[in-house]
């Protein structure tokens, strides 16, 4: 059973805690992550969406 993002979230932070993290600390690790993976994302889709327009189409 797959964990929901908040769970995940929670878990995450925790572990962080437990290695010796404050719970700020591991949450702002662990929002990091994710927005690195949302930025990653944007920059696919622009190089996508520029390979398209450069394509002529």
């Amino acid at each position: 059973m797959r964990l929901s993002r908040s769970n995940q979230k929670t878990s995450q932070v925790k572990k962080g805690t437990e290695l010796g993290s404050t719970e700020d600390e591991s949450l702002a690790l662990y929002n990091m992550v994710h927005y690195k993976k949302a930025f990653e994302n944007l920059q696919e889709q622009r190089q996508e969406i520029v390979k398209y327009l450069i394509s002529g189409a």
